[in-house]
């Protein structure tokens, strides 16, 4: 994978660390979606069951809303393994 280097616009090849470093905040973000959806999947499942939509459509935007924040702070944190020297 190569990045363009914004100072001279040479393409810049990832050094090893970089990519396993890349690669580790990728698991990271794998792993929190996992966690956050096995802990509020079945609660939705359970308000549906339980006829409650209202309930089911609040946790389910929760759930959006965590995997939205955790992809974000990941997206964030690769940027900056990206930008260091």
């Amino acid at each position: 994978m190569e990045r363009l280097d914004k100072k001279n616009g040479k393409s810049a090849a990832l050094s090893d660390k970089k990519k396993r470093a890349l690669a580790d905040v990728d698991e990271r973000v794998r792993a929190k979606i996992a966690e956050i959806e096995i802990m509020l999947k079945p609660r939705i499942a359970e308000a549906r069951a339980a006829g409650d939509f209202e309930l089911a459509m609040k946790v389910d935007g929760n759930l959006r809303s965590e995997i939205a924040k955790f992809r974000e702070d990941g997206e964030a944190e690769k940027k900056e393994i990206r930008e260091r020297a």
